[in-house]
């Protein structure tokens, strides 16, 4: 099978307005697979008009600008190539990466499934900068994100 070499996923809310959520462990594990196919995360629904976000009156033009630098530091955040994320994905620890975006800012849900979650989770839950740090999930710049893990238990 011959794969492209750029593959964009084209993701927006149902409804103008709401916040976008959606599983993108699919997506991860294609980048995990295949290392060199540039894939990318890309907003494409907009608001029109004047919108208020963080207190400030923003135009369609300022809010594609909030959008699409979001969309970079998600890209960078989830489809980059540390081996140990890369290890996380593929062994199957990870069970769903949730994203809910809004303009301006963005949620990961991690959700772990299986006992190593479920015995790591003390360690996780304090130490969640160092595991964050070590998996080459580092906070953007930007401040826009929440990352948070969840774990379910499977006997």
């Amino acid at each position: 099978m011959i794969l492209p070499l750029e593959v964009h996923v084209r993701v927006s809310p149902t409804q103008p307005g709401q916040a976008l959520t959606f599983d993108s462990l699919s997506i991860l594990k294609v980048k995990v697979q295949n290392p060199r196919l540039d894939i990318s995360i890309v907003p494409t629904t907009i608001p029109k008009g004047p919108q208020f976000r963080g207190g400030a009156r923003h135009d369609a033009a300022a809010l594609a600008t909030i959008a699409l630098n979001q969309a970079q530091d998600l890209n960078s955040l989830l489809l980059h190539s540390n081996k140990n994320w890369h290890a996380s994905l593929r062994n199957g620890s990870i069970g769903e990466v949730y994203i809910t975006m809004e303009i301006g800012f963005t949620r990961l849900d991690i959700v772990f499934v299986g006992t190593l979650g479920y015995r790591n989770w003390a360690k996780i839950s304090r130490n969640d900068e160092e595991w964050r740090i070590s998996h080459g999930l580092q906070d953007p710049t930007s401040r826009s994100y929440l990352i948070h893990f969840s774990f379910l238990h499977k006997e």
